[in-house]
């Protein structure tokens, strides 16, 4: 397993003929503008490893090769190492803690105050099950929420480490998470299997699935781990999901509902063998998303409603997260920052 950018590919067995072929409204790779040279991108950190980002107190964290969490502020200055381990696998910064899980066996999930470098153990997978590969990690009020990877449950623990319940998601459907976020009293999580969009409560009640299942026969959907692959906003969920079917067809999806699970749309529709979609964010009545081909990397950014594509940089980007009128994002070597 990679700890750079971990790739799962999951192949599920389910019991329907044909796969829902993604909306006629779905908008192809045409582009209206360009970004230009009076919107340059600021690079904030160069000579990097990073795989995630997160936005906290005016910095950008990132996962360092897994090795090392890193910071620099959003205006940019010096590279800060706030933790150093032999094994990251994912994170998410609350306040003055780092919330940090590990992928080698047991697995753990740990949390580091930065005021003074005190690291204690939440849970592991050697005591509990469902500690096992803690990744793409969340954290609100006294929980932490994360996507038990080898169990392929929703899990959540108090952040002393006590309490640790399975928010389990409806039956007859593979709990496969792949990104969580939290909005308005609910754990959003993309499914990884069926490339459905799902709910739950914060107590884990009234689980819901969203949106068609893109999987229902023989498929492969591919995800990546800790990547921010889901946001809500202004009561729709915006999710991508990269499917491969046995007919040989390939699609990267960016797909929107409401939360109440009606208005589905996809709004993007990649069909290169060699596609790449990952993150996905919103700002201003637009979803931005980062599309890499064999032969190009860029960041686009489409209407919420449906609409044509503008190309916001050239960059073959992975994670990326927006604060302030500002996108922040992360390519295979550096942490960037463009003005939107």
């Amino acid at each position: 397993m990679k700890l750079f950018l971990i790739v799962i590919v999951l192949t599920v067995f389910l019991f329907s003929v044909t796969p829902p072929v993604p909306s006629s409204n779905a908008v192809s790779l045409s582009v209206r503008t360009f970004a230009n040279d009076s919107n340059p991108i600021q690079v904030l950190a160069k000579n990097q490893a990073p795989s995630e980002i997160q936005l906290s107190g005016g910095y950008v964290y990132w996962n360092n090769n897994g090795t090392q969490i890193r910071r620099v502020s959003e205006s940019g200055g010096t590279v800060q190492d706030v933790l150093n381990s032999s094994d990251i696998l994912s994170f998410a910064v609350s306040g003055s803690f780092i919330y940090w899980s590990t992928h080698n066996f047991p697995s753990y999930l740990n949390k580091t105050d930065l005021s003074n470098d005190k690291t204690s153990v939440l849970c592991n997978s050697n005591t509990n099950e469902y500690c096992d590969l803690p990744a793409s990690i969340q954290v609100s009020g006294n929980y932490v929420f994360f996507a038990s990877m080898l169990i392929t449950a929703l899990v959540r623990i108090d952040t002393n480490g006590s309490n640790l319940i399975v928010l389990k998601p409806p039956s007859g459907l593979p709990p496969c998470v792949a990104g969580l976020t939290l909005s308005a009293g609910y754990v959003y999580w993309s499914n990884c299997g069926t490339g459905q969009a799902g709910k739950v409560s914060l107590s884990g009640k009234n689980a819901l699935y969203l949106g068609p299942n893109f999987c229902p026969n023989e498929c492969s959907g591919t995800f990546y781990l800790n990547i921010h692959s889901i946001v809500v906003a202004n009561s729709y969920v915006y999710w991508t999901y990269d499917v491969n079917y046995p007919n040989g067809s390939y699609f990267e999806l960016v797909n929107s509902i409401s939360t109440s699970g009606g208005h589905f749309k996809t709004l993007f529709k990649g069909t290169s063998e060699s596609g790449l979609l990952t993150s996905v964010t919103y700002y201003n009545q637009s979803v931005i998303f980062p599309y890499q081909t064999d032969s190009s990397g860029k960041i686009y950014s489409v209407p919420a409603g449906g609409g044509k594509l503008t190309v916001l940089a050239n960059r073959a980007a992975f994670d990326s997260e927006v604060s302030g009128g500002y996108l922040y994002f992360c390519t295979s070597s550096q942490i960037d920052k463009l003005a939107l």
